[in-house]
Formats: structure tokens, sequence, C-alpha cells
């Protein structure tokens, strides 16, 4: 709650001087907005915690989708009725109001205001924080240092394209890694059992992150046509970079977990901000001569350096080889690549958009490149 409030408060603090960088007033408001939503989120009941713990995934997975479906909601309907960019804002807030409604609902038990374990919390927790607020700077700052450079509609589609490229380690890696923590955490002190746990799950995310991110890059000509419309064709350039951050990501998408059960969450800590540091230093170098390819070239460069320095001390920390990983996961990564030339050979020999839809196009290379990726799976593997 405290750092709720805290976060809060900075919020306030920053609304007037980023409105004045941005040249936008109507920023205030909105940042003010953001800063109770953290309040919101910052009160959700701890307990709902014990769900992970007893493996009981379902009863989160109720929550979150109760949030998502609320948010979504209400952000459609503003959007319908006062066809305003508040609509987002409401949209978030609903979603943040609904999951922590849900969370007192699911659990009986009730968290109790006070600081006697603060110490002991803070001794992980305070790391913790760090690196969240460390990564916060890389994903906003783009967005903010765009808004000034190139204007509102670049930072749109930054947004957009960034976070579809970051959905195979997000959406698809993320709840895979909440279940696995806790049985990393139990392994903790078997550097063997913890090894073996941590290669299943990187096999099990490349499986199906990898083809995802690799997609993305392949299909993205079609996909920011859906989205954006053709005059924005020029554009998919940028999100064909991201891709490449999306697939490293991939291959880092679970090591965060496997630090935090070894109580090494400083490290984690000194990864997002080395990370961070990268990112805003390389953004400020290239954003005015490159614009949106100079950032999205800023965020390869910052995941590649994070891989690099992860994967060494993860090898190190597990008693592993580069070959052994690599023994694990390398048909995984050549099925995906057979797949991606596949499908970008296809979209060379498909009609032209005045003969075929977009859409039907989008939705042809997607099926070639499953039925791609599944035979040469299987192959690589008999």
């Amino acid at each position: 709650v405290i750092c709720g409030l805290a976060v809060c408060f900075i919020l306030v603090l920053l609304a007037y001087p980023a409105a004045l960088f941005l040249g936008q007033r109507a920023v205030i408001p909105i940042v003010v907005a953001m800063g109770f939503n953290s309040v919101v989120g910052a009160i959700e009941n701890i307990w709902i915690a014990e769900f992970r713990g007893q493996m009981r995934f379902a009863q989160e997975f109720k929550m979150r989708i109760v949030g998502k479906a609320a948010g979504f909601s209400v952000a459609v309907a503003s959007a319908l009725a006062t066809h305003s960019y508040w609509a987002l804002v409401a949209g978030s807030l609903a979603s943040r109001v609904a999951t922590t409604v849900m969370s007192y609902r699911l659990h009986n038990l009730r968290p109790r205001c006070g600081l006697s374990c603060a110490p002991e919390l803070l001794r992980f927790s305070g790391w913790l924080l760090l690196g969240n607020m460390s990564e916060t700077l890389q994903s906003r700052f783009s967005e903010i240092w765009l808004g000034r450079v190139l204007g509102s509609s670049s930072v749109g589609f930054y947004s957009m394209a960034s976070e579809l490229s970051a959905i195979a380690s997000t959406e698809l890696a993320a709840p895979i890694n909440r279940v696995m923590f806790t049985s990393y955490s139990r392994r903790a002190g078997d550097t063997s059992a913890l090894r073996d746990a941590y290669l299943r799950v990187s096999g099990l995310i490349w499986l199906l992150g990898l083809p995802a991110a690799i997609g993305t890059g392949v299909c993205a000509n079609q996909v920011v046509a859906i989205l954006l419309g053709g005059q924005w064709h020029e554009a998919a350039r940028v999100l064909q970079i991201l891709a490449v951050a999306g697939v490293l990501g991939v291959m880092t998408a679970n090591t965060h977990y496997v630090y935090w059960a070894m109580g090494r969450a400083k490290f984690v800590a000194a990864l997002s901000i080395i990370g961070a540091i990268v990112f805003v230093v390389l953004t400020l170098l290239s954003a005015r001569r490159y614009g949106l390819l100079g950032v999205a070239g800023a965020q390869v460069a910052a995941a590649g350096l994070v891989l690099a320095a992860n994967s060494a001390a993860l090898f190190r920390a597990l008693e592993m080889g580069p070959a052994e990983f690599v023994a694990r996961n390398y048909r995984v990564l050549l099925a995906s690549i057979v797949m991606g030339v596949c499908v970008a050979a296809i979209c060379g020999i498909l009609p032209h958009r005045t003969e075929l839809s977009t859409l039907t196009q989008l939705i042809s290379m997607v099926s070639v490149g499953v039925v791609v990726y599944a035979i040469a799976l299987f192959g690589l593997w008999t």
C-alpha cells in the first residue's frame, strides 16, 4: 500500500513537468488518473498469492479474466459513447478495480496493515521494485521521447508494435512462469533439479514463443495493414525490427524466475538497470536521426546485451554448459527458422492486395506457418 501511495505521489508531482515536456496540458489529468490506478492495485488482497503456492491457478484465472473483461467492456463502451482517449484510461481503471474486488471475493482472509515484516520483505522486494521501475522506465521512455520528437501518432504506433512483438514473452510465457515459480522455489537448494526444471520450462516457452515472435516479424506488413491501414506500410519495418527483440525476449523469458527462486533478486534488478540505461542512451543518440527505426534498433541492442549477460550468469548459476542448453532447444530454433523462410516465400507468391484481401493473406500465411512448423519439428525430433 505504501509503495502504491508513493507511486501515486510521484506521478502527481511529475504530471505538470510531463505536460510541459510534451507540450500537452491534457497529459496532467491522465497521469494523475494513472497514479490513482496504482493505489487501487496496491490494495489488492495479498492472500491471493496463496493460490499459487497451492497450485490453485483456476482461482487466479477467474480474477484476471474478470479484470480483463471489465476493462475491455468499459473501454469499448466509453469509446463508443465519448470518442475520447479517456476511454483507455477508464478501461484501465475498471480493470484494476474489478481485479481488486475479485481478490477479496475469492479469498476469505484479509490483509492487516503493519510494518513488522517490512525489513524482511524489503530485502527481496526492494530489489524487485527497483527492477520493475527500471523496466517501466525502459518501456515508457521511448513513448515520452517519441511524443516530444515525432508526435503522438508515432507514439501510438510504436506502443502497439512493441506490445505485438512482445506477446510471445508476455502473454504466452508469463502464465507458464507464474505456474512454475513455486516449483523453482522448491528446487532452489538442489542445483541439478533446478537446472532440469529450467530446461523443461524453457523448452516449452521456446516451443510456443519462438514461432510466434518470428511469425510476427514475417507477417509484419499484413499485421500493420490490418490494424493501421495501408498508409502505414513503411512502419512495418519497425515491427520487423521489434520482432527481433521479441525473439531475444523469449530466450530469456523464464530466467528471472529462476534467479528469484535462488534469492538473487539483486542480480535481476542489475540486469534491468543495465538494459534500461543502454536503451535510453541509444534512443537519445538515434531517435532524432532515424526516428522509429532508431528506437526499435535501440530496443534490440538492449535486449541483446541483457541476453548475453543473462546467459553467462545463468550457465554458471545452474552449472550448465552452453552445449547442454543448445542440445535441448536447437530443434525448436531450426523449425522456427524454416517456418519463417517458408512463410516469407508464400508471402512473395500470394496475389497482390487488389486480388486477395490482406486478411486472407494473413490467414493463409499463418496457416502455412503452423503446418510447416509442425512438420519441421516432427522431422527434427524423429
